[in-house]
């Protein structure tokens, strides 16, 4: 079985699919407390919690606030991709973890992959833009209850 055959986000994917998209990426063990990649620094890459857990933190008013702690499965860094701007925030592996790394050339070569397996990805990243969006909406309503 592969590394992201297991996780949740791939359920449904048959095992030629999961090969072919493990082929393009890169696994990467973390440290805890390593910095997987800073605020403002290129975005180059998207990554997929294989194992453990991965903070993402932005610098505001001289401190650290944590925003999100992503598990197994979950998908961070694709913002950057999308719109070719620098890092809204840095990701610090939390604990000991696994990540796969996929670069935008692996991304571009996915489109040779066929259009099925490109769909399907792009629908793993849209679904986790979704959540966050969700959230900061979810977020931005606790705000303004507290300011008004």
């Amino acid at each position: 079985m592969g590394l992201l055959e297991k996780l949740d986000a791939f359920k449904g994917w048959d095992a030629d699919e999961v090969g072919r998209l493990e082929i393009l990426g890169t696994v990467h063990r973390v440290a805890p407390g390593t910095e997987i990649f800073r605020e403002g620094g290129p975005g180059d890459r998207l990554f997929v919690v294989l194992s453990g857990q991965v903070q993402i933190q932005k610098h505001v008013k001289e401190q650290d606030t944590v925003l999100a702690i992503l598990k197994a499965g979950e998908v961070f860094g694709e913002m950057a991709l999308f719109d070719g701007l620098p890092r809204s925030a840095t990701a610090r592996a939390r604990s000991e973890c696994q990540v796969m790394s996929f670069t935008v050339k692996s991304l571009q070569a996915l489109e040779d992959q066929g259009l099925e397996i490109l769909i399907k990805f792009k629908e793993i990243l849209l679904k986790a833009l979704s959540y966050r969006l969700r959230e900061a909406s979810r977020d931005m309503e606790v705000l303004q209850f507290w300011i008004t």
